[in-house]
């Protein structure tokens, strides 16, 4: 009797033990799913930002940094390239403008002359 009371309790819980499993797994799943989901945003997110903004103020630093290099490399070169330039150019200058003078000047002299006999009677 003790033995067929087991096979019944057996063939009775059985099936009744399953379908609560499958139940709380059904009703488990998502809940640990979505509790998980929610723990590691609420987790991921400060890290994430606290991340961005390291990567921001130590990106930003460092264009500082690079931008003052530059200033500091390129501005003697500007002014030695502006000064050989002004060196090279000022004679050159001078030049085509006495080239010019002694160009003109006969030519205006001449102008000037040939103006005044043609004026005079």
């Amino acid at each position: 009797r003790v033995e067929d009371c087991q096979l019944k309790l057996k063939h009775w819980a059985g099936p009744r033990v399953e379908d609560c499993q499958l139940k709380l797994k059904h009703w488990a799943e998502p809940r640990v799913e979505s509790y998980c989901q929610l723990k590691l945003k609420h987790w991921a997110e400060p890290r994430v930002e606290d991340c961005q903004l390291k990567l921001k103020h130590w990106a930003e630093s460092r264009v500082e940094d690079f931008q003052l290099k530059l200033k500091h490399w390129a501005g003697p070169r500007v002014e030695d390239c502006q000064l050989k330039l002004k060196h090279w150019a000022e004679p050159r200058v001078e030049n085509c403008q006495l080239k010019l003078k002694n160009w003109a000047e006969p030519r205006v002299e001449d102008c000037q002359l040939k103006l005044k006999h043609r004026a005079e009677p």
